[in-house]
């Protein structure tokens, strides 16, 4: 991923594994999230593109995430996703995305809406209210540009960048060749209005890594 990066001219990239809850997907325990971060280290002693590292966290059914804080403190960045109960109720939903988005831990809030194309619709959340919560925390949002997902919309991208949220367009690549999902993102925040300045992606390393600092 690395390699692959640097040949399409992307000076950093995040590494978010899923987490230990999503064990279908082959979620990291602590112990193999703690031996990747000493990997991404080692790798990142070669120079080139600068890799940070991360984990994208269960939200769990009460809205906590699946590791302990003092574990998500070691990561540069911590993608909070909702990744399973999408039946539940609006309230409860929106109620448990909302105590995702203000835990201390969050970086970034992670395909928000939760739909797959085709195949899920998204739940009845409080958009507004989730975008009001991420405001106030300091939390990004992911818009996630993987061709199943397309999460955000253009419309809630702009209620975003109304709010003042920070966006980061994540490829969700699970292969070296879904890293050219950046291509759907750029597209949709165009078509939501966004700019250089709204899009987290769009900053060197040095200023991506005083954002996360603040």
């Amino acid at each position: 991923m690395k390699a692959a990066a640097e040949e399409q001219g992307l000076s950093w990239l995040g590494i978010s594994e899923h987490s230990q809850t999503a064990s279908y997907a082959g979620g990291l325990t602590v112990e193999r999230l703690r031996a990747q971060v000493k990997a991404i280290a080692a790798l990142n002693a070669q120079g080139g593109c600068e890799l940070l590292t991360g984990v994208e966290s269960d939200i769990l059914q009460d809205g906590s995430l699946d590791y302990a804080a003092e574990v998500l403190d070691e990561l540069d960045v911590v993608v909070a996703s909702v990744h399973n109960r999408h039946g539940q109720g609006g309230a409860a939903m929106t109620e448990r995305m909302l105590r995702a988005a203000r835990h201390p831990s969050t970086t970034l809030f992670g395909h928000p809406t939760g739909r797959l194309l085709l195949g899920r619709p998204p739940p009845e959340v409080d958009m507004a209210a989730l975008l009001d919560a991420c405001a106030e925390a300091g939390t990004a949002i992911e818009l996630n540009a993987s061709a199943h997902r397309l999460d955000l919309s253009a419309r809630h991208l702009a209620m975003a960048r109304a709010r003042g949220v920070t966006i980061i367009i994540n490829p969700d690549a699970h292969s070296i060749r879904e890293l050219a999902n950046l291509e759907f993102g750029v597209s949709i925040a165009r078509r939501a209005g966004l700019g250089p300045d709204d899009v987290l992606n769009s900053r060197s390393i040095d200023e991506v890594r005083a954002w996360l600092a603040r």
